[in-house]
């Protein structure tokens, strides 16, 4: 009587782990929501059409409008780690953040770090009025 051969065991193995069977948890990464107004340092007046991004971002941003007010989703700038077929979150909370940058012509660039405490909190972050100086 014959034995059965394994010489594809390693076969076996690598299908087994792309079935889904074994899971490997992955981190992504994100810049956090942020909301709030820009306007002018010396008047208060709104600002419109300034340009709001995150520095590093391959999103375009947004513009304010005539108010001055905008809002910024969040981003997802990259993913780590493999999902061997159940694509489970990983459980860090690692905090979201990123650059703001505010530009408008005739002022000066604003420059800020934004951090939320969960890289996945739903919550955008009002971050209030930004006043942006006019170039001297």
């Amino acid at each position: 009587m014959k034995r059965p051969q394994l010489v594809c065991l390693p076969c076996l193995l690598v299908g087994l782990a792309f079935s889904g069977c074994v899971p490997f948890a992955y981190k992504q990464v994100y810049t956090p929501g942020v909301f709030g107004n820009v306007s002018d340092a010396e008047t208060g007046d709104p600002i419109a059409d300034a340009h709001v991004f995150f520095a590093n971002c391959d999103d375009e941003g947004v513009q304010s409008i005539k108010d001055g007010s905008f809002f910024l989703k969040t981003v997802k700038l990259a993913s780590f780690g493999v999902s061997f077929g159940l694509g489970l979150p990983s459980h860090d909370r690692t905090p979201a953040k990123g650059e703001l940058v505010v530009r408008r012509d005739g002022y000066e660039d604003f420059k800020t770090e934004v951090t939320s405490e969960d890289n996945r909190q739903a919550n955008p972050i009002d971050i209030g009025t930004i006043k942006l100086a006019k170039k001297k």
